[in-house]
């Protein structure tokens, strides 16, 4: 138990890649510890993509 406890994780990526429609979008990952809920928003000034996570939720999770 000890030895897990030890180990440590790939570091999580910044950035994933969504494809819609043939087309590539870069969404940028934060993980929030005040967030309650998976959030992605789209700035309308810079037009960036931001996926929002709470510390418990998997990445593999949100991108379901």
């Amino acid at each position: 138990m000890r030895v897990a406890l030890l180990r440590r994780s790939a570091p999580e990526p910044t950035h994933v890649t969504v494809i819609h429609a043939g087309t590539c979008y870069p969404v940028a990952v934060r993980r929030r510890s005040a967030a309650r809920r998976i959030t992605l928003r789209v700035s309308s000034a810079t037009g960036e993509i931001v996926l929002t996570l709470p510390e418990r939720i998997d990445l593999a999770a949100a991108q379901r």
